[in-house]
């Protein structure tokens, strides 16, 4: 999927414009949305001036960019000591568990933004 973001619904010029609408369509069930609660806007740090990007470009980029997102997921769970019962997971899996967290959360975003503005 991508979307033209120099149309509708994208008349804006004003990139910050744009990444507001797309924040909006976060889809807020995912566990990545924990980092909220953390006050961690990972899609500033993370993604910061590729978020339109991400959720708009081509699909590779954003499961690449998805990857990122859980290696910086895994340092916050360190630095700030979120319990997610990792101890007792099987060597890697709870890695793994991360990774496919985001990856998920990246691929729902991007079909939100897609349902919202197919056609339009």
């Amino acid at each position: 999927m991508t979307i033209d973001t120099d149309s509708e619904p994208f008349p804006e010029t004003d990139d910050e414009a744009i990444k507001e609408k797309l924040i909006e369509l976060m889809p807020l069930n995912h566990m990545v949305m924990d980092l909220w609660d953390w006050d961690i806007h990972f899609e500033e740090i993370t993604f910061d001036d590729d978020l339109i990007e991400v959720v708009t470009g081509p699909e590779d980029y954003a499961i690449e960019q998805a990857k990122l997102l859980a290696e910086d997921f895994l340092r916050w769970i360190d630095e700030y000591g979120m319990d997610y019962d990792q101890e007792n997971w099987p060597e890697g899996e709870f890695e793994d568990w991360i990774e496919e967290g985001c990856i998920a959360f990246i691929k729902d975003w991007r079909l939100r933004v897609s349902k919202k503005y197919k056609g339009k």
